[in-house]
């Protein structure tokens, strides 16, 4: 009997555009019995969540319990998927009911492997760790040796038998990626930094024997031996348009050969808009494009974006010129650079440059000349901008055991902290007599504004009580602004030498802000008159999220 010849069967899965409900997907995983989809889905609301996506099915349905967390994993069984939430780490039953904690820990990704064990990466300067999915203290499973340059780990994921794993480890020569053992501090290298210059930086291992990986938005599969470590072959595509989340690419296999990868249909097409305080628009500034943070400069006569590049596949900043119409480059690198802030005269932008998924603060000089100006920190933490208060004061967000604040004196290069916590503090701004900061924090289970005291006693006051993130002041500092999921929300001020008083928060005016790219700048900002808002919006271009999923991939690979 002649033998049933198998076929390459590809469909599309929309849930923004077939779920009312959801608005927008990411971080979409097959089951490992290729029966199921998980992804985190963002609601009218602003709320994220987890949803489940029988293939069998035309419905998804949510996860509850899974609000706001972070990217999840599937077991090897297909019945659990866990994820980190508020310094814990859950698993939760695909089939319903409620989420149980496995352990105490930072984490951000992981790997459930099939000897039970969990394996996951935390901040940055961490080693990754392991532990027993039914809970248990976690162990380190990697070393990261800061006199050979290496920097930190992430991105575990579990060869076959549960033991062995691939991961990324960042050096200050790039990335490598390696497969460790969780019975051995020993490593093998199987990409160094050269072959990784333009892979990015997630690697997975199929059970096809295959590691997947991306290069230039291109899904590539190579033969792997599990025994050896060794490489086998030529790498072939396996899908094109594979979509990035920031700098992270979606895309995934089960055991049984189906093949998931997320793509958008059109480009992060964006407007920057001006709208009074009722939320009227006033003036489009320029045409639409890949507009992605931006900042005004002190006297409002400028503004400064991270605009990206389909061609060059990286993010510039450019400057537009109100007064003169203008529009000009500001940096030309091959890296990102992103989340731009001005000095208070005006003069110079400081800003994050990305160099092999690193984050270092520059500054240079508004009108482009002169050279490029760097921030030193440690080698061990990335940094970024979020405040610049003096003509030497910047405040910088600091990722070391945790995402803090420093203070950086740009006279003497001192560093100085300024908060603390296991929260994710972002979006750091001081007010104008240097005694208050303002900022979001993720210390409680979801993102929310507060303002403290430097100074004295540290008085604190949560300005947010539903969410909020992206908090800035009013250039007098009589209010507040800050996002309340789709909701622009304002806080009335009053500071005196001796006293410190907020208003409770109200609504001005809903808009749906462009989060496309990495996001770590602001996307709004407040006129100096307090009239006006500037505002990255989405355009009203349909851009569709659209999961791919490939039956039968490998039979492609064997015809190349």
């Amino acid at each position: 009997q002649p033998k049933e010849e198998v076929f390459t069967n590809r469909f599309i899965m929309s849930p923004s555009n077939e779920i009312d409900e959801i608005r927008s997907i990411s971080w979409s995983r097959i089951s490992p019995n290729g029966r199921l989809i998980a992804f985190r889905a963002t609601n009218s609301l602003g709320v994220n969540m987890l949803w489940i996506r029988p293939l069998n099915s035309l419905e998804p349905y949510p996860l509850r319990g899974t609000e706001n967390i972070r990217r999840q994993f599937w077991s090897p069984d297909s019945k659990y998927l866990a994820f980190f939430k508020t310094n814990q780490l859950y698993k939760i039953p695909v089939a319903g009911g409620p989420a149980q904690l496995i352990c105490e820990a930072l984490g951000f990704d992981g790997n459930w492997g099939t000897a039970g064990y969990i394996l996951f990466d935390g901040n940055t300067g961490d080693t990754l760790k392991f532990v027993s999915a039914s809970g248990g203290t976690p162990q380190y499973a990697t070393t990261i040796d800061l006199s050979k340059g290496e920097r930190t780990t992430a991105w575990p994921w579990f060869l076959s038998d549960g033991i062995h794993f691939l991961y990324t480890l960042f050096t200050s020569e790039g990335k490598q990626i390696r497969v460790g053992s969780i019975e051995s501090d020993e490593s093998t290298l199987i990409f160094s930094e050269s072959e990784m210059a333009l892979i990015s930086t997630r690697v997975e291992f199929s059970q096809q024997g295959y590691l997947l990986f991306v290069k230039n938005k291109i899904l590539l599969a190579q033969k792997f031996d599990e025994n050896s470590f060794e490489l086998l072959g030529d790498a072939v595509p396996v899908a094109q348009d594979v979509d990035a989340i920031g700098n992270t690419f979606t895309f995934g296999t089960s055991n049984n050969c189906v093949l998931l990868y997320e793509y958008k249909s059109t480009s992060n097409m964006a407007e920057l808009i001006w709208y009074d305080r009722s939320g009227n628009e006033l003036e489009k500034i320029g045409a639409p494009d890949e507009y992605r943070d931006i900042a005004l400069s002190p006297d409002n006569s400028k503004i400064v974006f991270d605009l990206h590049s389909i061609q060059e596949q990286n993010h510039d900043l450019w400057i537009r010129d109100f007064k003169r119409n203008l529009v000009s480059r500001l940096t030309f690198d091959k890296e990102d650079n992103v989340a731009p802030t001005w000095s208070p005269d005006g003069r110079f932008i400081a800003y994050s440059l990305r160099f092999n998924d690193w984050a270092y603060t520059k500054y240079k000089r508004a009108d482009g000349q002169g050279v490029v100006h760097s921030v030193h920190v440690p080698d061990s933490m990335q940094n970024r901008p979020t405040h610049w208060f003096s003509d030497s004061i910047l405040y910088i967000a600091v990722n070391d055991n945790s995402l803090d604040i420093r203070k950086y004196d740009l006279s003497d290069s001192s560093l100085s902290p300024v908060i603390n916590s296991s929260g994710h503090e972002l979006f750091a701004t001081v007010s104008n007599n240097g005694k208050y900061i303002l900022y979001d924090s993720r210390e409680s289970n979801r993102v929310e504004v507060y303002v403290k005291e430097l100074n004295g006693v540290g008085s604190r006051w949560q300005l947010s009580n539903n969410g909020g993130t992206s908090p800035q002041w009013s250039a007098d500092n009589k209010e507040i602004y800050f996002f309340e999921r789709n909701n622009l929300m304002t806080v009335d001020v009053n500071i005196t030498d001796t006293s410190f008083e907020v208003g409770q928060a109200k609504k001005l005016f809903s808009k749906r802000l462009n989060y496309a790219g990495f996001f770590p700048g602001y996307r709004y900002f407040v006129s100096n008159d307090r009239q006006k808002f500037v505002m990255n919006i989405p355009s009203n271009v349909n851009s569709n999220e659209n999961v791919i999923i490939v039956q039968n991939w490998l039979e492609e690979l064997k015809e190349k």
